[in-house]
């Protein structure tokens, strides 16, 4: 698996640069050398600054919440359709049909 990969990423970096490894090389470096930069100053301000909280992460959050507790409350409907009305037809066909 590990094998594909690397001819995958072998392929990209020849179709981005050609046959210029030099230019491969310098441009490596430099995102090697943001990499550490940026490494340091996470490390550095880590807990340091409150998280921010964007309008719509909440908003992905309420909705999520909201999508889990309609399921809950329509885990409990099916639950109560079944074990009270097991005779009638109606309530044991699936909407999907």
């Amino acid at each position: 698996m590990w094998k594909n990969e690397f001819i995958k990423n072998t392929d990209l970096i020849k179709s981005t640069y050609g046959e210029d490894k030099e230019l491969y090389l310098k441009e490596k470096e430099i995102a090697r050398s943001e990499y550490r930069r940026l490494r340091k100053e996470e490390i550095r301000n880590k807990g340091k600054s409150e998280p921010i909280e964007s309008e719509l992460g909440d908003e992905k959050k309420t909705m999520w919440q909201n999508h889990h507790r309609d399921q809950d409350i329509w885990d409990e409907i099916e639950k109560d359709v079944k074990r009270t009305r097991t005779e009638m037809e109606y309530f044991l066909t699936p909407l999907d049909n």
